[in-house]
C-alpha cells in the first residue's frame, strides 16, 4: 500500500475528529462508522466507493439497521460524508469522503 496514501487517509481521520471535537451532534456511532467507511476507502483507493450496509455495520460494530441508516444520513446531513443512497435493489448506495 502507497505510504503517502495512507498519510492522507489518517490526515483525513484527524481532520475529521478535530471537527467533530466541538459538534454535540456526533456520538461515537458515528465516529466508529465513519472510521468503517474511510478503512474500505483506504482498501479501494478510492475516496467514492460503493457501500455495503451489512459490511459497514459490522466494520462499525452497529447492531441495528436503524442506528446505521441514521448515522450515515446524519453524517450526510452534518456535512462529514456525500451519501447517495438508492432504494432500487439492483443498485448500490454510494459514499465519498
Amino acid at each position: 500500500m502507497d505510504e503517502e496514501l495512507v498519510i492522507e487517509w489518517i490526515d483525513t481521520f484527524c481532520l475529521f475528529l478535530k471537527k467533530t471535537e466541538m459538534d454535540c451532534r456526533i456520538s461515537p456511532v458515528h465516529i466508529s462508522l465513519f472510521a468503517a467507511i474511510l478503512k474500505i476507502s483506504l482498501e479501494c483507493h478510492s475516496r467514492l466507493i460503493i457501500i455495503n450496509p451489512i459490511e459497514l455495520m459490522i466494520s462499525s460494530k452497529i447492531c441495528s439497521r436503524t442506528t446505521y441508516y441514521r448515522a450515515i444520513r446524519q453524517l450526510a446531513e452534518f456535512g462529514y460524508i456525500q451519501y447517495s443512497q438508492t432504494n432500487n435493489r439492483w443498485e448500490k448506495s454510494t459514499v465519498s469522503i
